[in-house]
């Protein structure tokens, strides 16, 4: 009779919902599961080996007849009767004494070729064959019990332990399912199946088979959402709905049922070892487990996405209302004056109040470019139109287009001779060199020069840019490349958008390239270094 492993019946039972079908999962090589003891039926191969080793015992007295007396050889039987008990049992030892009895008599007591007994002391052989037999065989039979179900315990424990690592690394629900439905598979010989509660009520999805991808009946489901409800097995081996083939245990806390686990075992097993049964609600445990983390995991991303998008949002709503709106009030402040007091005012003052509009709304310029190419970095949105385009252009177009923002500046060019070309969108890269100059202009002092050296090296374009100014605090200089990120002292304004240097490499990096910061020129300033990869360019045709 099959072991009922639930409680209760289902009276009405709903109609199946349906579910999402799913791939099966790869396999990671669980082992087989450990050969479990033989049923209640005779091991008739354990007889067969007693009886051989009788007769192999019977040779060997022969053979050493001539050298020992017949008394001492016996205890060849005897020993051939202990290793039958610790081999087969009480059984195959009983029968190993029987026939030892039955050879000693016969081949080698007086008279020999005869069952007869003439002595005393071969009864008592005889009798000690047997003893040895009954005394020996239980014994043996419960050390070999003992040793198997310690094999059998050791090998689950190893299971449960290469389980909570592969869950350990599981990253979402549906790898943690598919970890689970291999081992269990190994575990009870079976095909198996794990399902999670779906979107709508009282329905199941599957999200892991192993070895194939299967249809669950209508009646399959049903003993499955039964297990889910009742957080009990249902389906096969239960009074529960028996109308399925597949057995089903549920992965369950008692505020809510994570999944439910299923397997459909080989249609010739009537029941489920209890040994095994343990080890199906280890793992069921186990899923448990893994859920909760990986729920929590995505719970703490999900936070720690929402507290960035709102840091980055604040960063955003601080830069529009400082960096912008001050071009915009200078720009105000100068239109108004001119169109108030135009006729008023000198050609001088009206030539200055004209160059504040123009340096603002430059300003503002920038800064609205910043924004744009930062979103547009974000959304993987700049096209790479490469070209090959001469190196030195590129610095002499970025230092022009500087001398226009910051005509007063002072620079010192150490610049390699026959510099190579590179292949690149050259409007990006002069972008980001610009940024990288306008961030040295705004703290040099008056006076200081800024050092731009470019040479090549190690297939790479080396383009180091210095400034004079305060530097950058060395516990700053990992972030000083972070969006919206503004440093309290040193090259970076602290009322700055924080978009430039970023800007800066994600255009370099789109290249393959990269930006770093380094120490500045004598101890003083900053340095920043931007690499960008040579490529062998083509070969010119002649006409």
């Amino acid at each position: 009779m099959p072991v009922s492993t639930g409680h209760g019946a289902r009276t009405d039972a709903p109609r199946a919902s349906l579910q999402g079908e799913r791939g099966g999962c790869k396999s990671s090589g669980y082992p087989k599961p450990l050969a479990r003891q033989a049923g209640p039926g005779p091991n008739w191969r354990a007889y067969g080996e007693s009886l051989l080793a009788v007769a192999v015992a019977a040779l060997v007295v022969r053979l050493l007849e001539g050298q020992a007396g017949i008394e001492n050889l016996a205890l060849i039987f005897v020993t051939v009767v202990v290793a039958s008990a610790v081999r087969g049992g009480l059984g195959p030892a009983l029968a190993a004494a029987l026939a030892g009895s039955f050879a000693y008599s016969f081949f080698f007591a007086e008279p020999r070729l005869s069952l007869h007994i003439s002595r005393e002391s071969e009864l008592v052989t005889l009798f000690l064959f047997v003893l040895v037999a009954l005394i020996c065989g239980p014994l043996a039979a419960r050390l070999r019990t003992q040793v198997l179900l310690l094999r059998a315990a050791h090998a689950d424990t190893a299971a449960l332990q290469r389980l909570s690592e592969r869950l350990a690394a599981a990253l979402d629900a549906t790898t943690a399912a598919c970890a689970v439905a291999e081992q269990l598979a190994a575990t009870l010989d079976a095909r198996t199946c794990v399902l999670v509660p779906g979107g709508e009520p009282r329905s199941l999805e599957t999200i892991a088979w192993h070895p194939d991808a299967e249809t669950l009946a209508a009646t399959d489901l049903t003993a499955a959402r039964w297990a889910c409800e009742h957080r009990q097995a249902a389906g096969r081996f239960t009074d529960t709905p028996a109308a399925t083939r597949w057995w089903f245990l549920p992965a369950a806390t008692e505020e809510r049922c994570h999944a439910v686990i299923g397997a459909r075992l080989p249609e010739e097993a009537m029941t489920i070892a209890p040994e095994r049964l343990r080890l199906a609600a280890a793992i069921a445990q186990q899923l448990v487990l893994a859920m909760e983390r990986t729920r929590l995991a995505a719970d703490l991303e999900q936070a720690r996405l929402q507290s960035e998008t709102e840091g980055l949002r604040n960063a955003l709503l601080s830069s529009v209302s400082h960096d912008l709106r001050s071009p915009l009030a200078a720009m105000i402040g100068a239109a108004t004056s001119l169109r108030a007091y135009g006729a008023e005012l000198t050609p001088e003052k009206r030539s200055e109040l004209a160059t504040t509009l123009l340096e603002e709304g430059q300003r503002l310029d920038r800064y609205i470019q910043n924004l744009l190419d930062m979103a547009r970095l974000g959304h993987g949105g700049l096209p790479l139109e490469r070209d090959w385009t001469a190196a030195g252009d590129l610095l002499g177009a970025a230092l022009a287009r500087l001398q226009r923002y910051h005509p007063d500046i002072l620079l010192d060019l150490q610049l390699e001779p026959d510099l190579p070309l590179l292949y690149v969108h050259a409007a990006l890269v002069e972008q980001a060199l610009l940024n990288i100059l306008e961030n040295a202009a705004g703290f040099s002092p008056a006076g200081a020069p800024i050092r731009i050296a470019a040479r090549a090296e190690g297939g790479q374009l080396l383009i180091d840019i210095s400034d004079r100014g305060p530097g950058v605090p060395p516990a700053e200089r990992s972030r000083i490349f972070e969006t919206f990120y503004s440093a309290g002292r040193g090259d970076r304004k602290a009322h700055g958008t924080g978009l430039g240097l970023s800007i800066c490499r994600g255009m370099i990096g789109a290249h393959g390239g990269s930006v770093e910061l380094l120490d500045g020129l004598e101890g003083a300033g900053a340095t920043f270094r931007v690499r960008l990869p040579l490529i062998e360019p083509p070969a010119l045709v002649d006409e």
